[in-house]
């Protein structure tokens, strides 16, 4: 049994029909029926006739005869009933596909994989809700839940006043630098807003998506093909299951990609490789990904209950 957390099934489909020329997407069973019953009835009826035998003045007698006439019918009831059940290779096809990978040699669980390989791996993940994330670490969203203590109520209250003009900054200088260290050890906005940034930049890259770790991959989940919502999703990240995935290998993280210091790239390249290039330093700035990880497709995640 598989509890599915993703599933793709036009990619399942696809690489099922190029593997076995052809794409068998359900199985229909006959099931016939027939029953017959019959029936007999009517009449049967002698009559007898009486009368005289002979030829006059010669031989005389009496004599009779019978005569039977049928009256009967014969019913034949027949019955018949087909049943035809449709199985639909849905869930189920992931199954047949693996055993094809394994059967054909083309499955590997190795560390080490090229672009383009089917691979299987099962590890702890990480989910990386953006759309959520986004939403949940606004300023508005953490002052909901996150309770300031009055000692740093009152320092930024301070700082705000003593920033409020010109002459009272030059004044205070001093105290406004012990104010501002203060509160920025205290208060927990600044990781907050970190991470706010890294989401909302996140949706701008990966739009209608969710980003998953597995091991030493990096996933993008199309949301259409989530067999759980984004929130329970966001949820499960929370369990100590290990999670499996089937998948090919599109690519390996290139940190070379990022220009170096002071370099300017050309336009063509900016417009060809800019996703990329900001998707190696959102990587870079919030450790989602080990130097050499991978990037993977996926065709299906789920928890294995064996």
């Amino acid at each position: 049994m598989k509890e599915f957390v993703y599933l793709d099934t036009e990619l399942v489909n696809s690489c099922l029909a190029q593997l076995n020329e052809g794409l068998l997407t359900k199985l229909t069973v006959s099931k016939a029926e027939q029953k017959e019953n019959e029936e007999e009835g009517g009449n049967q009826i002698t009559k007898t006739v009486g009368g005289s035998l002979g030829v006059e003045g010669l031989v005389k007698g009496n004599g009779d005869y019978s005569n039977t006439e049928f009256d009967k019918f014969k019913i034949v009831f027949s019955e018949a009933n087909t049943e035809l059940v449709d199985t639909i290779l849905d869930d189920y096809s992931l199954d047949v596909l693996v055993d094809k990978l394994g059967s054909e040699r083309l499955l590997t669980s190795e560390s080490v994989w090229s672009e383009g390989d089917f691979i299987s791996i099962k590890d702890n993940f990480y989910v990386y809700n953006l759309e959520i994330l986004e939403s949940i670490t606004r300023d508005e969203s953490v002052s909901l839940v996150m309770l300031e203590d009055e000692e740093l109520i009152e320092a930024e209250t301070e700082l705000k006043t003593l920033t409020s003009s010109k002459a009272l900054r030059n004044k205070h200088s001093e105290r406004i630098k012990v104010l501002k260290k203060f509160i920025k050890s205290k208060s927990s906005k600044d990781n907050f807003n970190l991470v706010n940034r890294f989401a909302a930049f996140g949706q701008l890259l990966y739009p209608d998506s969710i980003l998953i770790r597995i091991d030493d991959t990096l996933s993008i989940l199309d949301k259409k093909n989530l067999r759980v919502n984004s929130p329970t999703l966001s949820a499960m990240g929370q369990t100590k299951r290990p999670l499996k995935m089937i998948g090919i290998v599109m690519s390996k993280r290139n940190k070379n990609i990022i220009p170096e210091e002071g370099v300017q790239l050309e336009s063509d390249i900016i417009a060809s490789s800019t996703h990329s290039i900001f998707t190696e330093i959102i990587l870079d700035s919030y450790n989602l990904l080990e130097d050499d990880g991978y990037f993977v497709r996926p065709i299906a995640i789920f928890f294995d209950l064996e």
